[in-house]
């Protein structure tokens, strides 16, 4: 059923004789005030914590803050976060915006066709193509510097332990995420403007920077500031690629904090600071740009027209970037891992006696069946009682003009712009302190999860929701069904095809999520992503190419199976 006519869903008005306290409103005070304490009390106690002194005897300091502002080590850190997240910011956006350009504009031969295969470097784990780069790139026994090294003689061309081995493996990862947001906004712009630049004698390069790109700025503006943010958050890949060749950020130094012993997660909390810092600034940064997006309205009631490039003989260059980063980003990567799991060892030496099943063998045992069912249990059971939960608060915030509903509209952007390890931290503080039995269960890692995304959640909610016609909503209401029957029998059946495109979307994340486990996590609760971290660090490298392996083919499973069934892959490129 397609729903026309979309606009937000009006607030119920209390008539006169009507009580106060109705079904629908002890709902909405319930959905705000859990939603508001998952908020407040993890942010809660990593504030209180980062004024506490480490080392157990919880004395209030301000020696955490001193060490972190006025150090050396912490600032130097800081400013290796901010180079690296800038430089891949840009390059992402750059490469990002060239493939959403040649897929919307151009002739090129088969690039839409190719274009939902583009948003699955999205859903690989930045762990996960790092590993595979590993494979591939790490110096003398990488498979593509034995093959160079085999046709050339020439040894460590190639060294991922670098600066550019970290900037090459995150811009793979967020290039897709900067393509999705440059091709709607591309789709978005009236291609009249364009038309009349081209009938002034534009040539199409000129045109798309003189015209198109003022006209998207705001969205890469958006785009550069939340890659911006993904980087510096991001603790894995600088680890494991930036450590070895002594290039630490921000992350990196707090992950250590708190995986260290004695731990010293005060400090942690108050190194946390300058990365809301730097989101603060970021948002206010963007906020001003957006104050002034009037002027970057280009289309109104009706939708433009879409003006194609001929590109001539050139096409064939832009289907080959296309397709060129498919391959660096998706195919390569995922056959290093298959090949490299197939390996006793990773050696520059290949030989028959290389080659075994062990790997996969050692997958079989109990142990990691139970790893596989808790990871199943968080992102299939828990993502659909979190997508649940965020249409029900998306829809109440929608049907309420309350402060209240401001309040928690803005309470749940914060998580999003909290780094997962230090909002772990709080939560871990708070569920120590609080008498339930949830610590080092499944139970936190999920609701950690739920709030971690609640933002994304209930912005593609509210997205989805908007979609419905209210006409079918008052028609319910005249009909004399409550807003919450309204809910359940007009609003939830048309939002089949979108609840499970965001499924989907917090399929991913939960079943990838390391961040929050990897500080969450007790034997009983650990994860595959988590297991495959502590492989990693264990140096078991080539057990941890196969659960790579196995992660990335379920991950690929669940988005075939989602798109043949509802076209979610599709829906996420049209919204």
């Amino acid at each position: 059923m397609v729903m026309q006519t979309a606009m937000p869903l009006k607030a119920e008005a209390r008539e006169p004789g009507q009580p106060r306290i109705t079904p629908l409103r002890m709902t909405t005070w319930a959905m705000f005030g859990s939603t508001l304490l998952m908020v407040a009390l993890p942010m809660f106690y990593l504030l209180y914590g980062s004024f506490v002194q480490d080392g157990g005897e919880h004395a209030f300091t301000l020696g955490n803050y001193a060490e972190v502002y006025g150090g050396e080590v912490f600032l130097s850190r800081f400013w290796n976060t901010v180079v690296l997240s800038a430089t891949v910011a840009v390059l992402a956006i750059l490469l990002g915006s060239l493939l959403a350009w040649v897929v919307a504009r151009t002739n090129a031969p088969g690039v839409r066709k190719a274009a939902p295969l583009l948003i699955v470097p999205i859903m690989m784990s930045n762990l996960v193509t790092c590993l595979a780069w590993i494979a591939l790139a790490a110096p003398n026994a990488g498979l593509l510097n034995v093959l160079i090294f085999n046709l050339t003689g020439i040894r460590r061309v190639l060294d991922i332990y670098s600066f550019t081995g970290m900037v090459w493996v995150l811009v793979l990862n967020y290039a897709a995420f900067a393509f999705v947001s440059v091709l709607g906004a591309l789709r978005s712009i009236d291609a009249d403007l364009e038309e009349a630049s081209y009938l002034l004698g534009v040539n199409p390069v000129k045109t798309a920077f003189s015209m198109t790109l003022p006209l998207v700025f705001p969205t890469l503006a958006s785009t550069f500031l939340l890659v911006f943010v993904f980087v510096a958050e991001n603790f894995a890949v600088p680890l494991v690629l930036g450590t070895p060749s002594g290039y630490e950020t921000l992350m990196s130094q707090i992950y250590y904090a708190v995986a260290d012993t004695p731990a010293k997660p005060g400090l942690a909390a108050a190194a946390g600071t300058m990365l809301l810092l730097i989101a603060l600034v970021g948002t206010l940064w963007q906020r001003r740009i957006m104050a002034n997006a009037k002027r970057y309205v280009t289309m109104g009631g009706k939708g433009g027209r879409r003006k194609t490039t001929d590109l001539g003989r050139w096409r064939y260059l832009a289907s080959a970037v296309v397709f060129g980063y498919l391959f660096f980003s998706v195919v390569l990567p995922y056959c290093a891992l298959v090949t490299a799991s197939l390996m006793r060892f990773v050696t520059s030496r290949l030989t028959w006696e290389l080659w075994t099943l062990d790997n996969y063998r050692k997958l079989s045992d109990g142990t990691f069946l139970h790893l596989l069912t808790n990871s199943f249990l968080v992102a299939v059971v828990g993502g659909v009682v979190a997508v649940a939960f965020y249409f029900v608060l998306s829809y109440l915030l929608s049907t309420s003009q309350t402060r209240f509903a401001r309040l928690t509209e803005y309470a749940a952007i914060m998580p999003t712009v909290t780094p997962s390890i230090l909002l772990a931290i709080g939560f871990l503080w708070a569920f120590v302190a609080l008498p339930l039995p949830l610590y080092g269960t499944l139970g936190l890692i999920f609701i950690a999860l739920v709030v971690r995304s609640l933002g994304l959640g209930v912005r593609q909610s509210r997205s989805a929701l908007l979609q419905v016609s209210t006409d079918l909503v008052d028609a319910a209401r005249i009909g004399g069904a409550g807003p919450l029957k309204a809910f359940r029998d007009i609003v939830a059946p048309a939002l089949k095809a979108p609840l499970m495109s965001i499924w989907t979307l917090i399929f991913v994340q939960f079943f990838l999520d390391v961040g929050l486990s990897v500080v969450l996590y007790s034997p009983n609760s650990m994860t595959i992503p988590v297991y495959l971290w502590t492989k990693m660090n264990g140096g078991e490298v080539t057990g941890a190419f196969a659960i790579a392996v196995l992660e990335c083919t379920i991950i690929f499973a669940v988005l075939f199976v989602a798109e043949r069934l509802f076209g979610t892959v599709r829906a996420s490129l049209n919204r």
